[in-house]
């Protein structure tokens, strides 16, 4: 019976340690994290720092890089991230950075214990959006474009 009451004792003085040892990664380190990956073209990765509609998201952009099955293989300056500063308010923070000089910003909320990266498409500033209507349009374009000399070359 003794043996089996220090086990127990044992077993909660571990679980307590570990609990308390669980850290929460910052606001600040999870974006720079989150942004190392997709500038790598990480998506999976990238994934598992952000929400569900961020998921969503970083689907949305791998699209746009892939056309007909290929990566599109550009020559992307990885930019450096600097000055990195989080403003939290409660289980919600706005992540705010600099890269290639330019301010930006990212929304983070707080799930079970780990910050998490918030991209939602309303968030989104109208000329981002705007744009990806525009790439939507094009790659659609010329979809339609191949697709016509396709079955012109069929009917031939």
């Amino acid at each position: 019976m003794k043996n089996l009451l220090k086990l127990a004792i044992i077993l909660t003085a571990i679980l307590l340690i570990s609990a308390c040892k669980q850290s929460v990664d910052t606001p600040e380190e999870v974006a720079e994290t989150f942004l190392n990956h997709i500038t790598k073209k990480e998506y999976a990765e990238a994934k598992t720092y952000g929400t569900e509609s961020t998921g969503k998201m970083i689907d949305l952009i791998e699209s746009f890089t892939k056309m007909d099955g290929e990566e599109l293989d550009e020559e992307i300056k990885e930019p450096v991230y600097e000055d990195i500063k989080a403003v939290i308010d409660g289980e919600t923070a706005i992540v705010t950075y600099k890269a290639d000089g330019l301010e930006e910003k990212i929304n983070m909320v707080l799930q079970d214990g780990k910050w998490l990266v918030d991209m939602r498409k309303e968030d989104s500033s109208g000329d981002e959006i705007k744009q990806i209507q525009e790439t939507e349009e094009e790659y659609e374009n010329l979809v339609t474009e191949e697709d016509s000399v396709l079955l012109d070359e069929v009917a031939k």
